[in-house]
């Protein structure tokens, strides 16, 4: 009787555990579908990003394109800062935007400064310094940091502070220049020692102005002859002949000390008309 009981036993646990078998292996082919199915669904949302991705990039390039050309075509106008939104610096300043490493559009903002920075010297050069003050602050627009901007902007507050005096030589130095030299007229020599010595009191560059070349090269070497120091000088053609002296005033010499109706005490100044040197 035992034995009986003990067979039907294990019999049932056989059974139970072939259900048990048979439920699992059914699961793990139900279940394999499903993960097949999540994974299609994956990769199909992942492609959908790219698209998206894809579309997004092109419309970013498409918009940059459009920025450089509207960009080039208002340098062309030179609409360099303004107006605000339609300006040459407006469209840089969006491509920069886009992408903070563009070239072209760094070379362009570059571009600007450039152009402002070379009016601004040439207005420096004719002493309109109102004129490069504005222009030197449109660069600062551009850049603030930009040191080329800070040098220029050196240079106008030097330039404002530089006095410039001609002196235009009259006839009778001029006609004293001779190819070889024997001697030298005394008033010749005076009047030259007068310009050494004021070019040295102020410590000024000068710049030669003469009919030809062999002409600025005689008035320079007897000028430097007298002067204790080598004397700084650009020699330039162009006529009247004549000396531009070039200095900033001495701050411990108020230029309100010498009376206004007092000459000054130089016999370089030019002649006035009807006057004669000596003979």
């Amino acid at each position: 009787m035992n034995h009986n009981v003990r067979y039907h036993s294990l019999g049932v646990n056989y059974f139970i555990a072939l259900a048990l078998l048979a439920s699992l292996l059914g699961g793990c082919q139900m279940l394999e579908p499903v993960s097949l199915s999540k994974q299609a669904q994956i990769n199909e949302e992942e492609q959908q990003l790219d698209q998206m991705l894809l579309q997004e990039d092109q419309a970013r390039l498409r918009t940059i394109d459009m920025h450089l050309t509207l960009a080039e075509q208002a340098v062309e106008e030179l609409r360099l800062t303004t107006p605000t939104q339609g300006s040459a610096l407006h469209h840089y300043k969006a491509i920069l935007r886009l992408q903070n490493n563009h070239s072209q559009a760094i070379k362009g903002m570059s571009d600007i400064i450039d152009q402002y920075l070379s009016w601004a010297l040439t207005h420096i050069e004719d002493d309109q310094y109102s004129a490069a003050r504005r222009l030197l602050d449109k660069a600062y627009l551009v850049d603030p940091l930009a040191p080329e901007v800070a040098a220029m902007a050196e240079r106008l507050e030097i330039s404002r502070q530089t006095k410039t005096e001609i002196i235009v030589l009259p006839d009778w130095i001029l006609s004293e220049q001779q190819e070889i030299e024997t001697s030298v007229p005394e008033y010749v020599l005076s009047y030259f020692q007068d310009i050494a010595a004021e070019i040295q009191k102020k410590q000024a560059a000068i710049t030669l102005y003469s009919k030809h070349d062999a002409q600025g090269r005689w008035l320079y070497r007897h000028i430097n002859e007298h002067s204790e120091n080598r004397v700084s000088a650009i020699l330039k053609r162009d006529t009247p002949t004549r000396i531009e002296l070039h200095y900033q005033p001495q701050s411990d010499q108020p230029q309100s000390d010498q009376p206004q109706n007092e000459q000054p005490q130089n016999n370089a100044r030019p002649l006035q008309q009807g006057e004669s040197g000596p003979k």
